[in-house]
């Protein structure tokens, strides 16, 4: 080798030792922002807990103004359609296409402002516009004032079908019975609110979406689940905070409650 080419060589070893200095560093401080932006400020309680069902059910009717149902318990099992592969994307581009040509291209930029402007928010300009994620962050807003441990649910197609059919997002508060420790969930739905005693949250899923087709929604593998947390900055869009505070299933906090079993009749309302 000539000293010009072990000079050569030794150039593009230093540019490539900065670039990876480079790269390192702005890992760093772009997880350092990100952790800061997705800060949560501190809940505090407005009211008690809740310590029996007879008391959430006059919460949430309060609120709500709605009863809990409580389904029976279902004649289903949840399935698994699979993470999906590469070889889905083709489909889910044509999905996505398809829809598009069928509701028409203009939709995207007044989806785009909504979805910036009021996911999650209360004061939806058009009340007929409220979605999904309206209803669910203003339930884990209005129950978290009662300290209870409210957490977001997100369910979504499989990827041959993500840009094609809706993404879906749900409140819900696990509880357990101080009496057995049974468990169950308390889940709001659109504007309803359901007491599942059946499983876990899987089951409720595919109870919920038993009406679908067969490409019907589940629960997001790795960001399904998300503590409910109010964001340090008003900046901060909640999806972030989503992200940021994504448990598992095990790992989530509970409200204890006296006991899972109805003390009045069917309805839990006192």
């Amino acid at each position: 080798m000539s000293l010009e080419e072990l000079k050569a060589s030794v150039d593009r070893r230093r540019r490539f030792l900065k670039y990876s200095a480079s790269v390192v560093i702005l890992n760093v401080l772009g997880g350092m922002g990100f952790r800061e932006l997705t800060t949560a400020r501190p809940l505090s309680p407005e009211y008690p807990r809740p310590r029996s069902l007879p008391e959430l059910g006059y919460i949430v009717h309060r609120e709500m103004n709605v009863a809990i149902d409580e389904p029976e318990a279902p004649n289903l099992q949840p399935d698994d359609p699979g993470e999906g592969s590469i070889a889905d994307l083709p489909a889910m581009i044509g999905n996505g296409m398809q829809r598009a040509a069928d509701t028409g291209i203009t939709n995207i930029p007044d989806n785009a402002r909504e979805f910036f402007s009021y996911y999650g928010a209360d004061d939806v300009p058009d009340p007929s516009r409220r979605r999904c994620n309206n209803h669910a962050y203003g339930a884990c807003r209005s129950f978290s004032r009662y300290g209870m441990p409210m957490h977001l649910l997100a369910i979504a197609p499989p990827l041959r079908h993500f840009l094609d059919i809706d993404w879906h997002v749900m409140a819900f508060c696990p509880l357990l019975s101080r009496s057995d420790g049974e468990r169950a969930h308390l889940v709001f739905d659109n504007g309803t609110a359901h007491l599942w005693q059946h499983g876990g949250l899987a089951s409720f899923v595919a109870w919920n979406e038993r009406k679908s087709p067969p490409d019907a929604r589940r629960a997001i593998s790795a960001y399904g689940i998300a503590r409910y947390r109010e964001p340090k900055y008003s900046i901060t869009h909640p999806l972030l905070m989503h992200i940021a505070h994504a448990v598992d299933e095990a790992d989530m906090e509970a409200l204890e409650v006296g006991s899972l079993s109805p003390q009045r009749g069917s309805s839990i309302i006192a």
